[in-house]
């Protein structure tokens, strides 16, 4: 991986996201209509996010035959036991069918619990220990798409439901799942400690100013002081994609 490439793939990413936030805030005062209707908080882009860090992984990893699916709901059994799992990204290598990272994104921590960085690693763990068991009747992950016809129509069942294909897949004893907030301004730190809550060896802030506070500009979010770009591109290393 190109450092240079590397930091200006980034940069894009943060315009991408700067712009939304900012298109964000205008319709947040577009939609104050005299005294009839007024928003508080900005709605939510972490689906923006989501889609943004994906595209920005689909190019930094371009030469590789990854697929990439987004908030895609699991369906998991682990020695019978059912379970549902959502990840934010997971990245799955075609050729093998299997699981080789996934990345846990949050625009900031404030309303994440003090472990969620350990809860989002146990969902890994489920996963890896699913594709220990050979007995694949208790011990599965898949997912459904619905299927689509030539003119890129959904499919329907007789009874007028949206048919679906079945996708298993298994999971690699060498992934890595990193959890990724996206600004460290507005996060917190863990209960009576001094950690903030997105710590840990696959666990970072991209930035330490918060990409919807009006002071700051998107001059002020790229400065080099600002982006943890190093420690994103180690992490990235260190998840071996």
């Amino acid at each position: 991986m190109n450092k240079a490439e590397f930091e200006n793939y980034i940069k894009g990413f943060v315009k991408d996201i700067k712009r939304e936030f900012d298109k964000n805030f205008k319709n947040k005062l577009k939609g104050i209509i005299g005294d009839s209707m007024i928003r508080g908080n900005n709605p939510t882009l972490s689906n923006i996010v989501e889609d943004r860090f994906a595209q920005l992984l689909y190019t930094i990893y371009l030469e590789k035959n990854y697929l990439y699916l987004i908030d895609v709901s699991f369906s998991t059994k682990l020695h019978g036991e059912s379970k549902s799992i959502r990840p934010d990204i997971v990245v799955i290598e075609r050729k093998s069918n299997k699981i080789e990272a996934i990345f846990e994104l949050k625009i900031d921590d404030a309303r994440a619990d003090d472990n969620w960085v350990e809860q989002s690693q146990a969902k890994l763990k489920r996963l890896k220990d699913i594709s220990k068991n050979e007995d694949k009747e208790k011990n599965y992950i898949h997912y459904t798409t619905i299927k689509i016809n030539n003119n890129g129509e959904p499919m329907k069942t007789r009874t007028g439901r949206f048919s679906n294909t079945i996708h298993n897949i298994s999971c690699s004893q060498n992934a890595k799942l990193a959890c990724i907030t996206l600004c460290k301004e507005n996060s917190r730190k863990k209960a009576n400690s001094e950690v903030f809550r997105s710590s840990g060896e696959f666990a970072m802030y991209l930035s330490n100013k918060h990409f919807n506070n009006k002071n700051h500009t998107l001059q002020d979010l790229l400065d080099e002081k600002n982006l943890n770009t190093v420690q994103l591109y180690d992490l990235l290393i260190q998840m071996n994609l």
